[in-house]
């Protein structure tokens, strides 16, 4: 598995052609658990996928859909329908 922690020879010199790109979220889970739970869980399934797939794990976009969250502070998240999703993808 290669990540972005890898050096561009790693990469370039490892033959690997997939890449996996997860999407965790940003929003809240009460006073106890962290507001990256979402993220944190999707990173640690790209890493296993990759590991397996031998495939280049890119960091974890932390931004995901949220509406059932809208009435909560804090969150982020945006439309995936958005210019803004196709720029960060």
């Amino acid at each position: 598995m290669l990540s972005f922690r890898n050096t561009t020879t790693d990469i370039s010199s490892s033959g690997v052609d997939t890449a996996i790109l997860s999407v965790g979220a940003t929003e809240q889970f009460g006073p106890y658990l962290p507001m990256h739970l979402d993220t944190l869980i999707a990173e640690l399934y790209a890493i296993a996928y990759g590991r397996q797939l031998n495939a280049y794990v890119l960091p974890t976009i932390p931004f995901n859909t949220s509406e059932e969250h809208a009435n909560f502070i804090p969150r982020m998240d945006f439309s995936w329908k958005s210019d803004q999703c196709r720029e960060v993808v």
